[in-house]
């Protein structure tokens, strides 16, 4: 392929300021091409580029459970997709709850960028995406105390016995704020209509053990049992009160403040009464419920 002076300025003056495929666009050549005159005119480039950009983060990160990372194991356990074939993890969510993908990029050290898609198969919404390659530390990591391997959706097992006390809750948080969910339904019981529910979905061995370690906190909790959803898809839910209950003592025994928000504090509860209190337990009016929506 032939390349003219003029073309030769171009990548000199503009190479480390757009990528490869920016300049081969724009030049109307292959990226291939573009990559190999870019090589012969590396001594001559006006921003050369010391060594190749590399994303990098904590690789060792998972190697020691603590309450950060058995959070994070959870919310992958709940909403991460590991491919063992090329050492990958990756988290896609709705762009709205990109917040909770910067702290995760800020908890394990990430120099790189989220990528923003449009996911033409789920009602065309915004989506945003995490990849980290090079992955097999963290892999062996999540196997080994959180029990978390590829098609986790179908085989998905509790974590390992270490993973207990504020281990096992903090990890419980980050699959509810994966995969759980809090809402309210029709109930004429209510003087408000409304009773709160709070839900956990999963394989059965997991949400059985969920349930055993909530029992730990209050016996209450053992009143729910796991029930089938659909194929080998579970579930595990509290209403009422109960709910209430868990939830403020989820939400206030373990100190996780990067949790997603919009599952705990986009909310207000709703008393058997009618009467509406916060997640500290005090009542509220509508300017502060307004306020709780962030």
């Amino acid at each position: 392929m032939r390349w003219n002076e003029h073309e030769d300025n171009f990548i000199i003056n503009n190479y480390g300021v757009l990528k490869t495929k920016d300049i081969a666009q724009i030049l109307n050549k292959t990226w291939s091409a573009t990559r190999g005159r870019i090589f012969k005119l590396k001594d001559r480039l006006k921003y050369p580029r010391t060594e190749p950009f590399k994303k990098q983060y904590n690789k060792k990160y998972f190697t020691e459970p603590n309450i950060q990372n058995s959070y994070w194991a959870g919310f992958i356990a709940a909403d991460g997709c590991i491919r063992d074939y090329n050492h990958s993890i990756k988290i896609s969510l709705s762009s709205k709850d990109e917040s909770i993908l910067f702290k995760f990029i800020e908890h394990i050290n990430f120099n790189a960028k989220l990528k923003y898609y449009n996911n033409v198969g789920f009602s065309n919404n915004e989506c945003v995406e995490l990849c980290l390659y090079d992955a097999s530390n963290l892999i062996f990591d999540l196997n080994q105390h959180w029990n978390i391997t590829p098609r986790k959706s179908l085989t998905l097992k509790p974590p390992s016995d270490i993973i207990n006390g504020d281990l096992a809750l903090a990890y419980i948080i980050g699959l509810f704020d994966g995969d759980g969910s809090w809402s309210y339904v029709k109930h004429h019981g209510y003087i408000s209509g409304y009773k709160p529910i709070l839900a956990f979905v999963g394989t059965e061995p997991l949400l059985k053990w969920v349930q055993q370690s909530l029992g730990k906190i209050d016996d209450l909790y053992l009143g729910s049992k796991v029930h089938k959803a659909k194929d080998n898809l579970f579930g595990l839910s509290y209403s009422g009160e109960t709910a209430n209950r868990l939830r403020h003592q989820l939400l206030t025994l373990v100190n996780i403040p990067w949790r997603l928000k919009r599952k705990w504090w986009n909310e207000f509860y709703i008393r058997q009464d009618g009467t509406r209190f916060d997640n500290e337990g005090f009542p509220i009016n509508e300017k502060i419920i307004l306020e709780y929506n962030i």
